[in-house]
């Protein structure tokens, strides 16, 4: 066995000991629909949540979006985008789109060609867009 071989084995066991993942499952997609403001990774459906995952934001018009506890990885982010028409935030709260507690995700509004910006923050009334 050629020693090329047995380092690539040998470190192949290491990762594969200490937990580190790496190959990720088919990744999956969840809709967001217009009437849904909190997207919170502790709570059903959007606990089983993996790196590379997406969440896909249904077009129309919402007053605010928070995302809270959503978690990617620096490989394979989180990815947020508009499906299929354009996102519109338009709201008289202090936030457009609010993140908390998040690592690694990538906001997007690349869902649909017809839009160059697939979401839009029109209107905030007490601040700012996205924190």
């Amino acid at each position: 066995m050629s020693v090329y071989l047995k380092t690539s084995l040998i470190t192949l066991f290491i990762l594969i000991a200490s937990g580190t993942r790496l190959i990720y499952a088919q990744h999956r997609s969840y809709i967001i629909d217009t009437l849904t403001s909190m997207i919170d990774g502790e709570k059903s459906p959007y606990n089983q949540l993996l790196p590379g995952d997406t969440l896909l934001m249904e077009p129309g018009t919402r007053e605010y979006a928070i995302f809270r506890n959503i978690h990617g990885d620096s490989i394979l982010p989180v990815i947020i985008v508009n499906k299929s028409g354009k996102v519109i935030i338009d709201t008289d709260h202090y936030f457009g789109i609010s993140f908390r507690n998040c690592r690694f995700v990538r906001l997007t509004g690349s869902g649909d060609p017809n839009h160059f910006y697939g979401i839009g923050i029109s209107r905030v009334q007490r601040g700012g867009g996205i924190g």
